[in-house]
């Protein structure tokens, strides 16, 4: 019987996309948190998959993010409150 087996969390569709993915971007969706999403982007143009921009603000606060834009690589915070180049998110990887 599985009456007392615990119940598992269904996964939304975008937490499974950040947990998979290596760079995740928080912002609102001004002008330059899609500045920093291009850079991110351009920054892995062999594998843009690996870019998941996220814009939900309880998610962004659920990150510990106080300030946008930021950047996570794999789950550490390089980049908050500021866009950075291509070149120094390549050097980041």
């Amino acid at each position: 019987m599985g009456l007392f087996k615990r119940k598992q969390a269904p996964v939304k569709p975008d937490e499974a996309a950040a947990a998979s993915a290596r760079i995740v971007v928080y912002g609102t969706g001004c002008k330059k948190c899609k500045a920093l999403l291009a850079n991110a982007q351009a920054a892995t143009a062999k594998t843009p998959d690996r870019v998941v921009y996220v814009t939900d603000p309880a998610a962004i606060a659920a990150a510990g993010i106080m300030r946008t834009p930021a950047m996570t690589i794999d789950g550490v915070v390089v980049a908050a409150g500021q866009v950075i180049s291509p070149e120094a998110i390549a050097e980041k990887l």
